[in-house]
């Protein structure tokens, strides 16, 4: 009951809906990398998978300096741009990574792809916090991670299916402009 709550109050606020649908598609083209990137590792950048630490500290360390560069940007931006702003340039950023094959630039590449990751949240939280009435919160929060994380789960599993059958650089790829066009789509 409580659940169907938040999906009606959702459904019924246009500024809810958009960023659900927004967080939706780019959880279908992010889940790929979750999914996939340390074969992306080992296949595309001809590195043992050992060396995928180093990668994922690359792009932990990226969104740590991005969350700060987006607080200080947080007064210049409103919600809306910067959310959709970041979606897009992470999209952008993927869809880079995709095709490098040298394991250094990729370090340096994922780095700056996921830059952008730490204004999403800098923009999520003012908009959820702006059209959201206090007792409603909990509920609104739930339904927007339970579909975020259902999604990236479904991206999972289709990114395991058809790595079988299509290269992890063009799933990549394929994820990135996903992940890019859902930020056209918030814009």
């Amino acid at each position: 009951r409580e659940m169907g709550a938040g999906f009606r109050f959702v459904g019924r606020t246009r500024v809810l809906l958009m960023v659900t649908l927004l967080a939706l598609v780019a959880m279908l083209g992010a889940g790929a990398l979750n999914a996939l990137d340390i074969v992306f590792v080992s296949r595309n950048l001809h590195v043992s998978g050992d060396l995928y630490g180093p990668v994922a500290a690359a792009g932990g360390l990226g969104a740590l300096v991005g969350a700060i560069g987006a607080g200080l940007l947080a007064s210049r931006l409103s919600p809306h741009r910067m959310l959709t702003v970041s979606v897009f340039l992470t999209g952008v950023g993927i869809f880079v990574y995709s095709f490098q094959t040298i394991y250094v630039v990729a370090l340096i590449i994922n780095f700056l792809a996921c830059v952008p990751q730490g204004g999403i949240d800098v923009g999520y939280g003012p908009l959820l916090i702006r059209t959201t009435p206090g007792t409603m919160m909990g509920r609104v929060q739930s339904v927007i991670d339970t579909t975020m994380f259902g999604t990236s789960l479904l991206s999972i599993a289709l990114a395991g299916f058809f790595g079988q059958f299509i290269p992890v650089n063009v799933i990549f790829a394929i994820g990135g402009i996903l992940v890019l066009v859902a930020g056209l789509f918030g814009w």
